[in-house]
């Protein structure tokens, strides 16, 4: 089995100047890029399918990642707390609301068609819809922890980051930012997560310039 560690000494140079905080690349801090489950899943599986994958944009891994994990639909470039009170609140359901079907890998697919290479409609499995009883905010957050992680692997992989993961990467810290969400969190832990995410949002802001 392959074995890798992001890591300021695997990382290149770039990366290791600008994320020098020791929580960036710890395996156990939660709000660490690659420290919770999600993120680490991602992030080792982008280091992977990078190299066989060196001039594909992350959002085609993005894609074909979240349409594996099978996650409900949400829209990845939504603010608003209403919706995403909606969508965390709901149990999920096959015949009703955002829970009806999984449209993440069509948004994800829409996106990656605006590239190049457009993907092959064999890439994308049937999705299930008959998983009931799951609330949405691990979804929500699994799905922030792989954008995050993923965008924070390719930088420190390559020392710059694809544009449009950036912008989706900075969407997700700010999600992850609103009260609703951190409030997700042990009590004791909100102000070190909330801490956290604004030294995130910050490094994040700064890459590629």
């Amino acid at each position: 089995m392959e074995d890798f560690e992001f890591s300021p000494e695997t990382s290149h140079p770039k990366a290791k100047s600008l994320l020098t905080e020791d929580f960036y690349w710890s395996d156990e801090e939660e709000t660490s890029p690659f420290g919770n489950d999600d993120g680490a899943e991602a992030s080792f599986g982008f280091w992977k399918w990078r190299k066989k994958n060196k001039n594909v944009s992350p959002l085609k891994y993005l894609e074909k990642l979240l349409n594996e994990w099978d996650f409900p639909y949400f829209d990845l470039t939504e603010l608003n707390p209403a919706k995403i009170q909606e969508y965390i609140t709901q149990k999920k359901d096959v015949d009703n609301g955002p829970f009806s079907g999984n449209m993440l890998a069509d948004q994800l697919k829409q996106m990656a068609s605006e590239m190049e290479d457009e993907p092959d409609d064999n890439q994308f499995k049937e999705l299930l819809a008959n998983v009931t009883g799951a609330s949405g905010d691990s979804y929500l957050i699994g799905m922030d922890n792989a954008i995050i992680a993923v965008a924070y692997a390719q930088f420190a992989l390559e020392g710059k980051l694809d544009t449009n993961l950036k912008a989706l990467a900075q969407t997700a810290i700010k999600r992850e930012l609103l009260p609703l969400l951190v409030e997700t969190f042990s009590e004791d832990y909100r102000a070190t997560r909330t801490e956290q995410l604004n030294k995130m949002l910050k490094s994040l802001n700064q890459m590629n310039e």
